[in-house]
């Protein structure tokens, strides 16, 4: 077995034990650590999912997580975003969304940013995300 293998297998496992409903909030927490730390948009699509965990170390942890993949993060929040209604996910991807550094990008993502501020959330975000999603990928 080569080294990427094992590292798949690995991520993997972390993504199993994130989706686990009877791992501890420290096993699925240090699993978000571990996800931010590999590459892939599996690792990405699962620390989105965690998001909207039960518990705030979690959501918190999985944020955290997936601002060390950057801009590779963008597209599938913007598509979760514009598909998902949660309070949760909304707070996660507003902690992400203002760290996202440069004034190409921040011109793109003010629109969702001001959306999740809104008190019209719930309306407001899918569509802005939408719009945002549409212009990262012209």
């Amino acid at each position: 077995m080569n080294d990427s293998s094992v590292f798949k297998a690995d991520i993997a496992q972390f993504i199993e034990m994130l989706r686990d409903p009877n791992a501890t909030v420290n096993d699925r927490v240090d699993a978000c650590h571990k996800l931010g730390l590999a590459s892939g948009r599996e690792a990405i699509e699962a620390l989105i999912q965690s998001l909207d965990d039960d518990s705030v170390s979690v959501r918190w942890a999985a944020a955290e997580a997936l601002l060390h993949h950057g801009y590779n993060v963008l597209e599938p929040l913007l598509q979760a975003l514009s598909t998902r209604h949660s309070t949760y996910l909304y707070e996660g991807a507003h902690h992400i969304l203002v760290r996202i550094p440069g004034p190409a990008t921040r011109a793109v993502l003010q629109p969702v940013i001001d959306a999740l501020e809104s008190v019209g959330a719930s309306a407001a975000v899918p569509v802005a995300a939408s719009r945002a999603l549409a212009e990262l990928r012209t």
